[in-house]
């Protein structure tokens, strides 16, 4: 959740150790594998390991899991979009058991919301008003459940479609109260962007 990389490759490769001196447990097996190549994708831009986490997540629902799959569903979708396949990052994500209405982890809605605007932001005709719509759903939904971190992705997701909108005022305007809230965490990646974004708003 913190997109620190590095950390995640580190404990996922900590679970598969322990993995191996105990009885293995499937469920943390496949979560921590799944993010383990979630990682490589983000670090590395490794097309083999989505297909190592569209495999895990079908496994992982196979054995009847609910509450995890939204949050993998996303991150799949959103790693596919980091690869530059917008399109398809949105076909992985309208499989999304929020997205059937099934609500099974009501604590990702913001996020999936943020990563559908971002998903249709990066596509090669993006939906410019679509995507701002998805973008507020967030920011609204972060905003009723004080979830300062989520607020803070969606608004600098926004905030980076209106520059891109030629509209950098709002944008700054939108960005520098969410960003000024915080008062620890600076050396986090969100942190970081949001900084360099308002940096380039100013």
């Amino acid at each position: 959740m913190m997109r620190d990389y590095a950390a995640t490759l580190t404990y996922a490769s900590e679970v598969r150790a322990i993995q191996q001196r105990q009885p293995k447990s499937e469920f943390y097996d496949t979560v921590s594998e799944f993010y383990l190549a979630n990682a490589m994708v983000w670090q590395n831009n490794d097309e083999s390991a989505v297909d190592r986490m569209r495999a895990l997540l079908a496994r992982f629902e196979r054995s009847g899991a609910v509450i995890r799959v939204p949050g993998m569903t996303a991150t799949l979708a959103e790693a596919v979009g980091r690869l530059g396949r917008s399109e398809e990052g949105l076909a992985i994500l309208a499989t999304s058991p929020d997205r059937q209405g099934l609500n099974a982890e009501p604590t990702r809605f913001a996020e999936i919301w943020r990563i559908e605007g971002d998903l249709i932001a990066a596509c090669n005709q993006p939906d410019v008003v679509r995507a701002e719509c998805c973008l507020r759903e967030a920011i609204d939904i972060s905003r009723s459940e004080e979830a300062k971190s989520w607020e803070l992705r969606a608004a600098t997701s926004l905030a980076r479609l209106w520059q891109s909108q030629n509209q950098a005022k709002k944008a700054h305007d939108l960005l520098a109260p969410v960003y000024d809230w915080f008062t620890e965490g600076f050396d986090t990646a969100d942190l970081k962007e949001a900084k360099a974004l308002l940096v380039e708003l100013s």
